[in-house]
């Protein structure tokens, strides 16, 4: 004797388990994207950073402050000595802790003495 069809059980077996895998898929997609959100705010962060550092160091530039941005906070510490350790941090609105880099600053050239013999 054959059967055409499926059973009402068969049927709710196999409506379980596609649900079942379509949350596993959401769940996984929802996970990625958190990932993705708090590593391109990390990135955001280092990037900004290392320029603010660079730019800072390139000029000659010392002290402390702070300055609210659109994405966060940055806050720094640059001594005016040579070979001391200044740093910066950023506090961005989307990462739960601040990243922080200390850095060095490097010993001014000695002027070097007038031409003209």
């Amino acid at each position: 004797m054959s059967r055409a069809g499926v059973s009402l059980v068969e049927l709710l077996v196999a409506v379980a388990i596609v649900g079942v895998g379509l949350a596993g898929v959401g769940s996984l997609t929802a996970a990625a994207a958190r990932s993705l959100v708090h590593a391109r705010a990390l990135d955001e962060a280092h990037v900004l950073l290392r320029n603010f550092a660079d730019s800072v160091l390139a000029e000659g530039g010392h002290g402390s402050g702070s300055m609210e941005l659109r994405s966060g906070n940055l806050t720094w510490s640059i001594p005016r000595t040579p070979a001391a350790t200044g740093w910066a941090r950023f506090e961005h609105v989307a990462l739960p802790a601040p990243v922080q880099i200390v850095f060095t600053v490097a010993a001014s050239e000695p002027p070097h003495p007038g031409g003209g013999g």
